[in-house]
């Protein structure tokens, strides 16, 4: 009963060694929350400062880029990037619009398109984690 009440005991104390798991947020989305270089100060993304409103519990991985829209970020493999290092208990923040409604541009998408790839991102994120939608 000893061994067992001791074991016990080191479990209990061994659980707040261990470092809690970091959460992480993912941002994709375009230069709306984009991370801007400096030159192109003072215009910043708002992803930029997301970061500073966390403490070092959170990790923010900004993966925004300039031009793009649903289409092409899936297109120039930056959502497969995500999809690869998502783990359970990750957030994933989605903006797009701009880049997508514009029809001159090559990352025009219409609506429909639009509205296929925007559950195509929620898709592969409850998948990741098991609740698949049918």
């Amino acid at each position: 009963m000893k061994k067992l009440s001791l074991l016990s005991v080191l479990v209990f104390l061994v659980s707040f060694a261990l470092p809690p798991k970091k959460i992480k947020v993912w941002l994709i989305g375009d230069s709306t929350m984009s991370i801007k270089d400096v030159k192109a100060y003072p215009e910043t993304g708002w992803g930029m400062p997301f970061t500073y409103f966390f403490d070092s519990s959170v990790i923010v991985d900004d993966r925004a880029k300039n031009g793009r829209s649903t289409k092409s970020f899936i297109a120039e493999g930056l959502w497969q990037s995500v999809v690869d290092n998502l783990s359970e208990g990750d957030y994933v923040f989605v903006q797009f619009g701009h880049n997508d409604e514009v029809s001159t541009k090559k990352t025009y998408t219409t609506e429909e398109q639009f509205k296929t790839n925007l559950i195509r991102y929620e898709t592969i994120v409850l998948c990741n984690f098991k609740i698949c939608l049918a």
